[in-house]
């Protein structure tokens, strides 16, 4: 199989874009081009992993997925018990309705949200995978590529444009009580399924005209971000419409960069630490730096950087003892 050590590069800049996002660092600025992170990492996993399948025995792909997939099971598991004890306390807040719609969120959000802070990309992998994978044996691209791009509509009328939802009280209460389809597999569907149509080269664009169409439609997103912000008064949404399509032509361009590098196999581990890591990791910084800076410039940049700090020293203990403890391999 081709190494693409560009990916292994990308994902790491990704996660630092996370990593930005949750400590909202020059949030005016930056927005919504960090929102580009989550997208791209769900083409790439999508792509590198279909890419593996493309090159392998057909007998091979169901155990190549179960693989994956377990892999993907172990990462959320491995975290979910790690940051327990700071999840209960961010997600107090779900039993403040009753009991009863606590114990409902507990069991749901796995699926349709996050349970610790920022997990709802691992689950959205797992299942959008399953179900693209299922749904591409049966249907041809024409019929799938429409569908999860309606889909994805829905996610975002519920993300920057749930002010549309305004209006319409039972699905504006059901979203804001249980489900957040923008944080959940119903986004991946899309991004999931190109990246495989990439794999397969059913999605080419020349390098030169690819180019040119980032560039248009990196100033629609901008735009599309400036006019939501002016109307909501929001600036950190999840998704929004042009993100699709630049996410998929910076992917289209960047797989065709050709570049070696020693230690990808540790730039891959390291994202792929800090995804799950990060966000609960940064409520907590934040919660320290609120008592001692009440600049919100400043307290976005320390967060930023101390969160940083923390992951990389983490990864250094994790490397660290993986040999004498096996487990810890499941960090990443």
């Amino acid at each position: 199989m081709k190494k693409y050590d560009i990916l292994d590069i990308t994902k790491l800049i990704l996660s630092i874009m996370v990593v930005a996002i949750h400590t909202e660092l020059f949030p005016m600025v930056l927005y919504p081009w960090l929102r580009l992170a989550v997208p791209l990492f769900f083409v790439i996993s999508s792509f590198l992993l279909y890419s593996k399948i493309n090159n392998s025995p057909k007998e091979e792909k169901n155990k190549i997925i179960k693989n994956y997939i377990q892999r993907l099971l172990k990462l959320y598991l491995f975290w979910f018990i790690c940051l327990l004890p700071i999840t209960i306390y961010i997600r107090r807040e779900w039993f403040s309705d009753g009991l009863i719609i606590g114990i409902t969120k507990v069991i749901i959000k796995p699926f349709v949200g996050s349970t610790f802070v920022a997990s709802w990309y691992i689950v959205a992998t797992i299942l959008g995978t399953l179900i693209v994978d299922k749904l591409s044996s049966k249907l041809n691209y024409k019929i799938l590529l429409p569908l999860f791009v309606f889909i994805y509509l829905i996610c975002c009328g519920t993300s920057s444009y749930s002010f549309l939802l305004n209006n319409i009280a039972i699905p504006k209460a059901l979203f804001d009580i249980y489900i957040e389809p923008h944080c959940s597999f119903l986004v991946s569907l899309i991004y999931i399924l190109f990246g495989k149509m990439l794999s397969e080269n059913k999605f080419k664009i020349p390098n030169k005209n690819n180019l040119i169409l980032i560039i248009i439609f990196s100033v629609l997103l901008y735009l599309e971000w400036y006019i939501v912000y002016r109307i909501t008064g929001t600036y950190n949404n999840d998704c929004y419409i042009f993100i699709l399509p630049v996410s998929i032509l910076i992917f289209n361009y960047l797989k065709e960069i050709k570049i070696k590098i020693n230690n990808s196999k540790l730039l891959r581990q390291f994202s792929n630490m800090t995804y799950p890591l990060h966000a609960s990791t940064s409520r907590i910084v934040n919660t320290v730096l609120e008592m001692l800076i009440t600049n919100s410039l400043i307290k976005g940049i320390l967060n930023f950087i101390i969160t940083i700090i923390i992951c990389i020293i983490a990864f250094i203990i994790i490397k660290k003892l993986e040999k004498k403890y096996k487990f810890l391999k499941y960090a990443y």
